[in-house]
């Protein structure tokens, strides 16, 4: 990929998750010591999640089954996490 062409993948992850809060997802969340510790491992657990599976996108060019492959998870749990990270619309940009 060269410098010129737009990456919809790597693009979205500058999307905010408006529903928790969150800063941008390319910005790791801050440590909050308001939160309990599970709420805050939760929020680094969707921020880590979102992170990989963008990346895994990204290196198979969008192929959700070699994605899997790469995750040691089933195809099936890739499209949940997909979809559950909110890359669905992006992914189906990108194809």
């Amino acid at each position: 990929m060269n410098g010129i062409e737009q990456d919809p993948i790597r693009e979205s992850t500058t999307t905010s998750d408006t529903a928790s809060g969150d800063a941008p997802a390319d910005d790791p969340p801050r440590i909050d010591t308001s939160k309990t510790l599970r709420d805050a491992r939760q929020r680094w657990m969707r921020y880590f999640e979102r992170q990989y599976v963008s990346e895994l996108l990204q290196q198979t060019r969008g192929n959700v089954s070699a994605a899997a492959v790469l995750a040691g998870v089933d195809r099936v749990y890739m499209h949940r996490m997909i979809t559950r990270c909110g890359l669905r619309e992006v992914l189906a940009k990108s194809r």
